[in-house]
């Protein structure tokens, strides 16, 4: 049984995490392609059986991490807009101090 699990991490981090993810699928997409030689060689016996049982598992692997890279790259973006539009705001101005050098 596979469960997703959060995590937190700094917010500086999440392109390294992303990286990570892929690289996995990477593991996963060069296994496959193994599994498809392996196939494609004619032995059609219990080895290949359980090749692709493996193959349908990296499958669902593979969804997996871009689903969950896909989520947070999203969240990602979202949050460097924010961040960036933030940072192009003026400094808000202290409307009491203000006042009161007038009086």
């Amino acid at each position: 049984m596979r469960v997703k699990v959060s995590h937190t991490v700094d917010f500086e981090n999440i392109p390294n995490v992303i990286r990570g993810l892929i690289q996995k699928s990477q593991d996963a997409l060069d296994e496959l392609s193994e599994i498809g030689e392996f196939v494609l060689s004619g032995d059609l016996g219990p080895a290949c059986h359980s090749k692709l049982l493996r193959a349908i598992s990296l499958v669902a692997l593979l969804d997996e991490i871009y689903e969950d890279s896909e989520g947070i790259t999203k969240a990602y973006l979202i949050n460097s807009a924010a961040a960036m539009s933030a940072d192009a705001q003026p400094p808000a101005q202290d409307t009491q101090e203000g006042k009161q050098g007038n009086d």
